[in-house]
């Protein structure tokens, strides 16, 4: 009676909950029509009736029940996004609970909520524990779309760490998966995924196939109305803008930010707004918009925090940290660095920990604190080696693991259709076998031939049971011969990745060595150069001063002198193009991108070498292009002006300058032309000199490289110049050849990609 009567309590007490679900929707509708806020109100009202639900079955029930794990389990989404902490905390609930009451299906739904609260936190050990107990429940129950969403979110987990091979691993096992069940859900999310995963190793092309094909699927999905489906086509527009933006497409990042951020606002998803921000935010800090960027990361910082994504927070303070340099606030730099830096510290995230560690050498350096600038540089550079060696295993690992891949998805290809034609012979066989029964009935009740037909059936019976055994041995053979292949494929892939560490180990030891040789060395030149420019100095003034029937200094004091200074300048020009070539093969080339006007680079460029031309009576000409010849004491910026680094254009151009006067004979001409196109500034850089034959071309641009021309004046040539102009062009998203026939002097020519007034 006691129990039958908590019973009947149990369910008056779930239909007055119900009623009172009911009852809040409704007023809601009634008070305000807003979808916005109805859709706040029946998150709050299901929350509130959930929460009264658990506490009054559990007074009545301390261990629990089944549908008080799933109203723990649907709080735990509920909180998400708002309060991490206490969604991971009805998550555990929920999983202690299941566990206690050996309920499969309920835990696995529990360890899911769990291990997405882990990894928004970056407990990412935890959260890779619980999704694979999450996984192993779902394939013990046989139920396909759930297991996939669970190698999904494993796939996820490995992403957030760094491990994209891994993750990639994962993914493509979900997308077989939904492929086989046909689930354009699934298929969308985990594409979705994999285009991310190409975007952050730097396969564009595989990432653009990818991501359209999740954005497709979205948009049909999507209602306007509704908002139905608006989460997932928002995260897809937000992954596509990422795409765009690792490109440099940034009108079209920002036009895709825009239209996901409307989305988010609609469907109230803070932490994909967040993100959204944090990205646009970085994309106007890349176009000089600082003061617009520093509003939006500030908002993308302080929602972060909220919601309790700690390596977003990091990144966000970052892109601060950065807009605060460019706007020249240096301790405010410091101040938003030094607290991104104790973020990634704390949770391990080492490309944070990089990038904050440059914003405060950059912010020391602008206030001339030389020494700690020197410190936080150091603690850069070593984070960044770090990151580098890492990034390239991950792209060499990702590219295997998709033609490894391929491979296997053909051969299971194979297999499966030849399973399908086996099939479809049982099938035949067993309907004729079905046919000559009933041919036996027939015979039996006309009383013909009976022990005849029923002998021939047997024996039929006993040749198709033949084949079929056969058949499936022939699987059996195959399927262990795939095992067999994949064992050895493993094996190949980890020889390869062993090379592959040898190789990059041996790279950075290179590195290193070229760095700090070139460091210890510069400074020393640079006291040379300097003391033996204030001896020759005080040698002129000291024979200026001697009586006129003194005895003069010997020339050999002065020509020493002369000798040191310029042995050691050529050693320093030396010693900083071997800089530049370390720096740029450890990809540590930091441009900064502005619109300048490119004819008014080459003239100056011409100036610093009138002199050098005039010691070799060499004639310096300038072609500018039409529309600023008209005056070129005042070039009009909006007709010639490129996008590239301004340093870095510099160094070219004085290079390909320098190289046409050291190689043109004396009494020559040099002429140098800049032609404004559509779409590229082209400046030519023509001499008179020897040309190049064939064999010098193949090796024109190599390092190191010597060809059979020589310096006309005896100059110096240490064969970098040219490697170092073509990977510095590139950089900066333009290209550079030469023209040239032997005897015919050469042209080398230079592209980069026009600035276009605004209209």
């Amino acid at each position: 009676m006691v129990s039958y009567a908590i019973q009947c309590s149990y369910k008056l007490f779930v239909g007055a909950v119900i009623l009172l679900c009911a009852s809040l929707s409704a007023m809601s509708q009634v008070s305000d029509t807003s979808p916005e806020r109805a859709f706040a109100e029946r998150a709050f009202a299901e929350r509130d009736s959930l929460r009264a639900l658990v506490a009054a079955v559990s007074s009545s029930r301390p261990q629990g029940d089944v549908s008080i794990v799933n109203a723990l389990t649907r709080l735990a989404w509920i909180e998400f996004d708002a309060h991490s902490e206490i969604s991971l905390e009805y998550a555990r609930r929920a999983v202690q609970m299941a566990e206690n009451l050996l309920l499969k299906r309920e835990l696995a739904n529990a360890l899911t909520a769990e291990a997405a609260n882990y990894r928004l936190t970056d407990r990412y050990d935890s959260a890779l524990r619980a999704s694979v107990g999450a996984w192993k429940i779902f394939s013990g129950l046989r139920d396909t779309n759930a297991s996939s969403d669970a190698l999904d979110n494993i796939g996820n987990i490995y992403q957030s760490r760094g491990e994209y091979a891994r993750a990639l691993d994962y993914y493509f096992q979900a997308l077989a998966l939904y492929e086989a069940s046909r689930n354009d859900e699934g298929i969308a999310l985990v594409s979705a995924n994999i285009g991310v995963a190409y975007t952050l190793v730097g396969q564009f092309a595989a990432a653009h196939t990818y991501h359209d094909r999740a954005l497709a699927l979205r948009e049909r999905f999507f209602d306007s109305t509704t908002v139905s489906g608006g989460d997932a086509l928002a995260y897809s527009l937000y992954f596509v803008g990422n795409l765009h933006q690792a490109e440099h497409h940034f009108a079209e990042a920002i036009s895709l930010y825009t239209r996901a951020l409307h989305i988010f606002d609609k469907v109230h998803n803070r932490h994909g707004t967040a993100l959204t921000l944090g990205e646009l935010g970085r994309v106007q800090m890349v176009t000089r918009r600082y003061g617009e960027a520093q509003t939006t990361l500030l908002n993308a910082f302080l929602r972060f925090q909220d919601i309790g994504d700690k390596r977003s927070a990091a990144r966000a303070l970052n892109a601060l940290a950065a807009a605060d340099n460019a706007l020249y606030h240096h301790p405010e730099a410091i101040s938003n660095a030094s607290q991104a830096m104790d973020i990634a510290e704390a949770i391990g995230a080492l490309r944070e920990e990089r990038d904050a560690a440059e914003m405060l050498a950059a912010a020391h350096e602008a206030l001339h604190q030389t020494d700690v600038a020197l410190r936080w540089y150091r603690r850069f550079m070593r984070l960044n080696d770090s990151l580098f060696s890492n990034d390239g295993t991950q792209r060499i690992a990702a590219s295997q693991l998709q033609h490894a891949t391929e491979q296997k998805n053909a051969e299971i290809r194979h297999i499966e259709e030849q399973k399908r034609t086996e099939e479809v012979h049982a099938r035949t066989m067993r309907n004729g076998l079905l046919l000559g029964i009933g041919g036996l009935f027939v015979a039996l009740i006309a009383i013909v031939n009976r022990y005849r037909l029923k002998r021939r059936s047997e024996k039929e019976l006993r040749r198709t049971n033949t084949y079929i055994l056969q058949q499936q041995q022939k699987l059996e053979a195959q399927t262990d011969e795939i095992a067999r292949t994949n064992a050895e494929l493993s094996q190949v892939n980890e020889r390869l990745a062993l090379q592959n560490l040898d190789l990059v180990a041996l790279n950075e030891q290179k590195n290193e060595f070229l760095g700090i040789a070139a460091h210890d060395l510069r400074n020393p030149l640079a006291n040379m150069m300097t003391v033996s420019s204030l001896l020759r100095e005080d040698l002129v003034a000291y024979e200026a001063s001697l009586p006129p029937k003194s005895t003069p200094l010997p020339l050999s004091a002065q020509w020493g002198v002369r000798t040191i200074e310029t042995s050691a300048t050529k050693m320093l020009h030396l010693v900083e193009n071997l800089l530049d070539v370390n720096a740029l093969e450890r990809g540590a080339l930091r441009l900064t991108l502005e619109s300048m006007n490119l004819a008014q680079l080459v003239a100056l460029s011409l100036e610093r070498f009138r002199h050098a031309a005039h010691i070799k009576s060499i004639t310096l000409h300038f072609d500018p292009p039409a529309e600023a010849q008209a005056e070129m004491t005042e070039i009009r910026v909006t007709e010639i002006c490129v996008l590239a680094d301004r340093t870095y254009t510099e160094q070219v151009l004085d290079n390909l300058v320098s190289n046409a006067i050291k190689y043109s004979p004396h009494g020559k001409r040099v002429l140098v032309r800049v032609k404004a196109g559509d779409s590229t500034v082209r400046v030519e850089v023509e001499d008179e000199g020897p040309g190049l034959n064939e064999s010098d071309k193949a090796r024109l641009f190599g390092t190191f490289a010597r060809l059979s021309a020589l310096p006309t004046g005896g100059e110096q040539s240490t064969g970098l110049g040219l490697s170092i102009v073509k990977k510095l062009v590139e950089a900066m998203q333009g290209r550079v050849w030469c023209e040239s026939e032997a005897g015919k002097g050469a042209m080398f020519i230079v592209e980069l990609p026009r600035m276009l007034p605004d209209m």
